[in-house]
């Protein structure tokens, strides 16, 4: 009740009513519910009809649901029985007009008494308790309660209604919500061959008091726990769904009694259903249906066949010896098993022990990966997530990267090599049952062009002649010529993609948008080709020249009197100043913009931003993926004008020695100011603080930065570090650090899938490091499916699991580097996505990190009334002692009064100094407090200085 907007007004109002506002049976609440009108069955409560007499509602919705929260708050002793009694003299009070037919007058949509009109209110007042006070209803009660729910459904039988009505205007079936049959089952009421007939009886139109997707809904892999609330549920949903199968593996060309049933299972069996199906097949094979959707438009044999091939799922006990046996009696085409094996690729390791085929389950998942078509996952549902997660932990290109049009290359080649060529043709040309348009044509020109079966000279006359994208994309997959040319040829296609990029600017926006992405597709595919470990990596050694210009100072363009420059700020970003004479313009004027020069020098500024931005990311990542960097590199990349201020900025860690970037890379500064020379030869990667722990110098290195005032690309001496615990060490497999947090599914997926880690329908959330070869899982004690299904999971454990062979691996023996960042997702998420609006910024490490900035900056501004103590930063002013919390910001006196502070958000821009890019204000507003307190004798604000001295 604590959620009820203005609950005191209601409440009171309900508990001080007069005599005359009360029944003497206690049961006016439901009365006043079942009198609402409701006019149309989706415009909701209208008016309320009482002796004769209509009452027009003015807040209609507030005054149901007022009721709805009285029903919860107060509800009345005895309802049960008196809802069946009322129930059931409503429907006797049905006139025999009405319940074979429309009302005189109404609407098509307004015909059905059940939904709408003075008829349907005790119908809507017994399922608003069932479902707000289904506690209360007893195995007794739903002995009465079905009858009458079967009664609602089929108020007259069929062929009463026909002769009554038109074949085409007969009565709507108005099934119970599949919730209420299980409930109905449950106490005993509803039979094992009601719950069947709701299943799969005749179809009709949807009500909004059913729904015909129940049968989808229950074969569900994730509703199987759902169905064990009612004993021998799932035994009924297994034997219909088998039913199903049987007869439908048996039909002609022409639908079944159960092919409407057929195309709605989500799961149609393992193994059996697989081999019936195939045999059913027989020696003709699969025909690709014209739609993607089986329920749409004509029941096909093919397209009834392919589906229910395509949600078949392996069983525990379906092991690959089994299977490959089976198929064998049953004497299954190999031919009609690689159709198979495209069409439901999670069958495809169990098909490549029946062919003996080593490599055909990579090669079928590839195909499958590089295939474009986005619209296969909207009704394959689990089926869609288990392939996402089977893909994740084979290639390490994220999903949307794949469905636009990047390709791993190495997968490739390992599975072309185990195949061969003459078994990979033949699976190619199955690629078809992939999808349901043409998106496996990009897999197929993918792999002939990194088979050389198309050249690049090809696909460059189909990029100028067609513009077509998908060549674009696969121009970085041509095998690249060997020896001294081949610089050159890849100077030349990176040429070639940069020409295209330009050029699509002449073009509407949307088609520059589409462009523009598969010239990014491209550059990857071409990094991936070349062997640079990312496209960033490609840029830097490619577009140098790009920015050359940019290095010694800036650009300019002048459009009449104003004058548009555009240069490099000291921490790499673009910046663009209009000036006006000598004086600076706060933006460029709309008639300037309008110059080709400026509107050039404009976009050459978003792009500068954005190369800044993913250079950003990529060092990053490279520090999280610790790529070395030769010293010859090093220098060579400190001559990039955008990534040179970024490296200056970042501590390189080496063989003995540490430091900054200095004398354009050709030496390292450490903390203490001491220079050492780099060589060619040497290696270095940029230092994460597990690096600087092991050398018990990282509050030097913090120190440092503060003397220094240097400001990293992103959090790296100040990043949030995690180590494993003694506690985890001694339990070996699994950290329980974070167990029995409750997180917002949506908000955690969001997150999560923001770093990288993949849902899967089985497993949950999952993050594969493909260089380590260990999937890290974040195991909850419910099943977490999806947001919409699940309501706050609580977390369990977080796992960490060899990536081949799924084999759990000890705590002690992870990556200290991949265990901490692992860590920093799982506490980000409790963080932000907490069901308990934990503060976002409060978590852990983010507190110790503030205690680190507040520490150095008092000792930089020589404050020695600030001390740190845990989660506070404790102040001794001279009016009174205060304590801030690092989390939430919240300052307190010593008397224990609370003191508000409001901060102004970005004030702090360009007067506080924080190490690090991110966007950080809960942190500077923190600083600010503390640094205001600490001299609180100089504090003018009226309203803080009113606050101290009225609690001191």
């Amino acid at each position: 009740m604590k959620r009820l907007p203005l609950a005191d007004i209601w409440l009171g109002w309900w508990r001080n009513r007069p005599s005359e506002l009360r029944d003497t049976d206690g049961f006016e609440l439901l009365r006043m519910m079942a009198l609402v009108v409701h006019e149309h069955s989706r415009s909701g409560p209208q008016a309320i009809e009482a002796a004769g007499q209509r009452h027009q509602l003015r807040y209609a919705w507030i005054v149901d649901h007022i009721m709805q929260w009285l029903l919860v708050g107060y509800p009345p002793s005895g309802a049960v029985p008196f809802i069946l009694d009322a129930l059931e003299t409503s429907l006797a009070l049905v006139p025999p007009g009405t319940v074979h037919g429309t009302r005189k007058g109404a609407t098509e949509e307004e015909a059905d008494w059940r939904e709408t009109g003075k008829h349907s209110g005790w119908i809507r007042v017994f399922l608003e308790h069932v479902q707000l006070r289904g506690a209360e209803w007893t195995p007794e009660s739903w002995t009465r309660a079905w009858p009458l729910l079967r009664y609602i459904d089929e108020p007259a039988p069929t062929h009463e209604a026909s002769t009554r009505r038109s074949a085409s205007n007969q009565m709507p079936r108005f099934r119970p919500r599949w919730e209420l049959v299980v409930r109905a089952y449950a106490m005993g009421g509803a039979t094992r061959a009601d719950v069947i007939e709701h299943l799969i009886g005749i179809s009709d139109q949807t009500h909004w008091f059913g729904t015909r997707h129940d049968l989808w809904d229950v074969t569900r892999r994730s509703s199987r726990a759902r169905l064990d609330q009612a004993p021998g549920l799932a035994a009924i949903v297994d034997e219909v769904r088998d039913r199903i199968v049987d007869i439908e593996s048996r039909r002609g060309e022409l639908p079944t009694q159960v092919s409407n049933a057929a195309a709605r299972l989500a799961d149609s069996g393992g193994a059996r259903t697989v081999i019936q199906v195939l045999v059913a097949q027989g020696r003709t094979g699969f025909v690709r249906s014209g739609s993607a959707y089986p329920w749409c438009g004509a029941q096909s044999r093919p397209a009834s066949f392919m589906h229910l091939i395509g949600v078949a799922h392996p069983r525990s006990d379906d092991t690959l010896e089994s299977f490959a046996r089976a198929v064998c009696d049953a004497g299954v085409l190999p031919s009609r098993l690689i159709e198979a094996s495209l069409i439901a690729p999670q069958w495809a390791d169990h098909i490549e022990a029946a062919v003996g085929w080593p490599g055909l389950a990579d090669g079928v998942w590839w195909l499958h990966a590089h295939t474009r078509d986005p619209n296969w996952s909207s009704w394959y549902g689990d089926t869609r997530e288990e392939w996402t997660g089977r893909i994740s932990r084979r290639t390490p290109v994220a999903a949307q990267d794949l469905l636009d049009g990047a390709v791993d290359v190495e997968w490739f080649r390992l599975a072309y090599d185990r195949l061969g060529e003459k078994r990979w043709e033949a699976l190619q040309k199955a690629a078809r049952f992939t999808c349901a348009g043409a998106g496996h044509k990009r897999a197929q020109m993918f792999a002939d062009a990194m088979r050389g079966r198309l050249t690049r000279e090809q696909l460059v006359q189909m990029i100028r002649d067609k513009r077509n994208q998908d060549a674009v994309r696969a121009l970085g997959l041509v095998p690249l010529a060997e020896g001294a040319e081949r610089n050159n040829d890849v100077l030349e296609r990176y040429l070639i993609l940069q020409e295209f990029r330009r050029e699509s600017r002449q073009y509407g926006s949307m088609r520059q948008a589409s462009e523009r992405l598969a010239a990014d597709i491209a550059m990857q595919n071409l990094a991936r080709t070349a062997g640079y470990p990312d496209p960033s990596r490609l840029e830097w050694a490619m577009e140098r020249a790009a920015v050359e210009d940019l290095r010694d100072g800036s650009i300019e363009a002048v459009a009449g009197d104003v004058t548009v420059r555009l240069a490099i700020d000291p921490w790499g970003r673009p910046s663009l100043r209009a000036m006006r004479g000598s004086r600076l313009l706060s933006a460029i004027p709309a008639s300037a913009r309008k110059d080709p020069s400026v509107a050039a020098l404009v976009m050459r500024e978003r792009d500068v931003r954005k190369q800044s931005s993913r250079v950003r990311r990529s060092l990053e990542e490279a520090m999280c993926r610790k790529d070395r960097f030769a010293g010859a590199e090093l220098r060579d990349l400190m001559e990039h004008p955008v990534l040179a201020p970024m490296l200056r900025s970042l501590v390189f860690v080496g063989t003995d020695m540490a430091g900054y970037p200095v004398d354009g890379g050709r030496a390292l500064e450490s903390a203490d100011g001491t220079v050492v020379a780099l060589p060619d030869a040497a290696e270095v990667r940029i230092a994460h603080p597990t690096d600087l722990l092991d050398t018990g110098e990282w509050h030097v290195w913090q120190r440092e930065c503060f003397m220094r005032e240097r400001i990293q690309p992103f959090k790296q001496v100040f990043r949030e570090l995690y180590v494993p615990t003694r506690a985890e060490c001694e339990d070996q497999t699994q950290s329980l650090r974070y167990a029995g947090h409750q997180v917002n599914p949506r908000q955690a997926l969001s997150l999560l899938g923001q770093r990288g880690w993949v849902n899967d329908p089985e497993d949950g959330p999952s993050r594969t490091f493909h260089r380590e070869g260990i999937v890290a899982r974040l195991v909850f004690d419910e099943p977490f499916w999806s947001p919409a299904q699940v309501e706050a999971p609580t977390i369990e454990t977080v796992t960490f699991s060899d990536r081949s062979a799924y084999k759990p691996l000890p705590l002690a023996g992870i990556p200290p580097i991949l265990f901490s960042e692992v860590m920093r997702d799982v506490d980000l998420v409790v963080s932000v996505a907490h069901v308990g609006g934990v503060d976002p910024e409060a978590s852990a490490s983010t507190v110790a990190m503030r205690g680190s900035v507040v520490r150095e900056t008092c000792r930089l501004l020589q404050l020695d009334n600030v001390r740190i103590e845990g989660n506070f930063a404790r102040i001794d002013g001279v009016l009174t002692q205060y304590s801030v919390h690092l989390g939430s910001g919240v300052v307190h006196q010593s008397s224990g009064a609370v003191i508000l502070i409001v901060p102004v958000h970005s004030q702090h821009r360009g007067r506080l100094f924080l190490p690090f890019m991110d966007d950080d204000p809960r942190t500077a507003a923190i600083l600010s407090m503390v640094l205001l307190l600490a001299k609180d004798q100089d504090i003018r604000e009226p309203g803080i200085i009113e606050q101290i001295m009225r609690s001191r």
